[in-house]
């Protein structure tokens, strides 16, 4: 029978290829590559980490990655274009979202306020879609 710990070393496992669909889907969108099935897998990985790392109680990361779902939706429905901008935005918030990711893993905290200028950045990006921030 696995153990919470066995089964939180699977979901640090599963993540890694979800992470690198979402890096890889972000880059062929700023390089024009991307299409709708690119925004369809993003959203699904970004949703695959979200939901897991709900399930798993690591609320700072899934509080983090909320937005990024959020905003990675909006372009999935079309009221956020992926311009260079909100792909370069997403990028840097995956670049957090990994740091989180691996400071679940290691059980190190980071900086309480570690997150707090990406998200500030995104909600800004999503008051205009949503009306309300993240």
């Amino acid at each position: 029978m696995l153990r919470p710990d066995d089964l939180k070393a699977i979901y640090f496992v599963k993540s890694e290829p979800l992470i690198e669909t979402i890096e890889t889907g972000l880059i062929d969108l700023r390089e024009g590559a991307g299409s709708e099935a690119t925004i369809d897998s993003l959203c699904r990985a970004m949703h695959s980490i979200l939901a897991s790392a709900s399930v798993f109680g690591f609320a700072r990361l899934s509080a983090f990655a909320q937005p990024i779902a959020m905003m990675l939706d909006a372009v999935q429905r079309g009221c956020l274009a992926a311009t260079p901008h909100i792909v370069d935005a997403l990028l840097s918030a995956t670049t957090v979202l990994i740091d989180l990711i691996q400071s679940a893993r290691a059980e190190i905290d980071l900086p309480a306020n570690y997150e707090d200028e990406c998200r500030a950045m995104m909600e800004q990006f999503l008051k205009p879609v949503s009306g309300v921030a993240a």
